[in-house]
């Protein structure tokens, strides 16, 4: 679940295909395009990713991780820039 003008800043899941399924509310990544309750978004392995919610709406999202068995339990999110403190 996103809150309205949630961002998942921009990472990458290293030897892992992540997709989403967008269930209600509207999402886009990287800013461009914009997608409704019913589609899929597929992010490849070592692909960076940002995921931004409506501004006016929660989206509820399906999300799957798909891997080698022994990657998917040590799996971390590998961040293009730094957190802000």
């Amino acid at each position: 679940m996103f809150t309205p003008r949630t961002t998942d800043p921009t990472h990458c899941h290293q030897g892992i295909t992540e997709s989403y399924f967008c269930l209600s509310g509207s999402i886009s990544e990287h800013d461009v395009g914009v997608y409704a309750p019913g589609s899929l978004i597929l992010n490849r392995p070592d692909h960076p990713h940002r995921i931004t919610a409506n501004e006016r709406e929660p989206a509820l999202l399906a999300d799957a991780w798909v891997g080698h068995p022994e990657k998917l339990p040590t799996q971390k999110m590998t961040f293009s820039r730094q957190p802000r403190r």
